[in-house]
């Protein structure tokens, strides 16, 4: 399961031992009154003429990618990140 950094009130324990059991990217943090779940995602952001975006959505598209999961992909067969 993957999921953006949210907190959840008054958690049922056996939901965050399925929660924990099943997520995939980052990390399920409890405390007595509530349960943190954080995708251990950080944000970039930065900025390019609109071509090049344009060009970098396309190439993206043409794989079935979201432009974020081919900046991965890319980075990860680049740069060894």
């Amino acid at each position: 399961m993957k999921v953006k950094k949210s907190k959840m009130l008054n958690v049922h324990p056996d939901l965050i031992d399925k929660m924990k059991l099943h997520i995939t990217e980052g990390e399920v943090v409890v405390n007595s009154k509530e349960a943190l779940i954080d995708s251990g995602l950080s944000p970039v952001l930065f900025y390019l003429p609109e071509q090049k975006k344009a060009a970098l959505l396309a190439a993206a598209e043409q794989e079935s990618l979201t432009l974020q999961e081919w900046i991965e992909r890319l980075l990860d067969k680049n740069q060894g990140v």
